[in-house]
């Protein structure tokens, strides 16, 4: 849909991401591989549907608050599109782990 309404994008910048909602969805990313670990070693799968829904929660926020494709902004929606991105395919590795299927669009 982006390319389709004439953004191309290149390497992010991603130290254009500044926005609060933009740092807590990075946070949560980061956290990840951390979180699973201790899901599993904990034996804790109920910990795997908490943490698809504080994905989801602060990917809603980032969403709300933050303007994803800006056409004064090239450069900025190129990093929130890199995020965008970033979510989009661990939530689809998270959901494939609980044995559910990821919609290709919503």
């Amino acid at each position: 849909m982006a390319r389709e309404r004439g953004f191309a994008f290149g390497e992010p910048n991603l130290s254009l991401l500044t926005d609060p909602a933009e740092l807590a969805l990075m946070r949560v990313l980061a956290e990840y591989p951390h979180e699973l670990r201790l899901a599993t070693e904990a034996r804790a799968p109920h910990r795997l549907t908490n943490m698809a829904r504080d994905l989801a929660t602060v990917f809603h926020q980032f969403y709300g608050n933050c303007k994803v494709l800006d056409p004064d902004s090239p450069a900025v929606s190129s990093a929130r599109m890199a995020l965008v991105r970033a979510t989009r395919q661990l939530l689809a590795n998270h959901l494939h782990m609980l044995g559910l299927a990821a919609p290709e669009r919503m």
